[in-house]
């Protein structure tokens, strides 16, 4: 199911964070949940002044009782090749 939602929305918080720095503007984020395979990637789009920037986010995610559990462990280069992150930790997020 494909939805759409307004960049100064929650949904924002799901991608790397680069759209809080200055002149830089999220056009569109893709958010890709499997939850069967217990996969996510998380791909945005920014304008950083006049320049298009694509950035992107793996990770797993998990389902249990109403609560969605969010790992984002690595990141997506343009060509879709999954390294892990540079900082070796893991961003987690828990939403209901």
């Amino acid at each position: 199911r494909l939805a759409a939602s307004d960049a100064g929305d929650l949904l924002v918080q799901l991608g790397t964070g680069l759209h809080g720095l200055p002149f830089t503007e999220m056009k569109h984020l893709f958010l890709s949940l499997r939850v069967t395979a217990k996969k996510l990637r998380s791909i945005e789009v920014l304008n950083v002044g006049p320049v298009k920037r694509f950035g992107g986010l793996a990770g797993t995610v998990d389902v249990r009782d109403d609560t969605m559990y969010i790992e984002y462990t690595g990141v997506v280069d343009p060509e879709g090749k999954e390294s892990p992150g540079a900082s070796g930790g893991a961003k987690r997020i828990v939403g209901q």
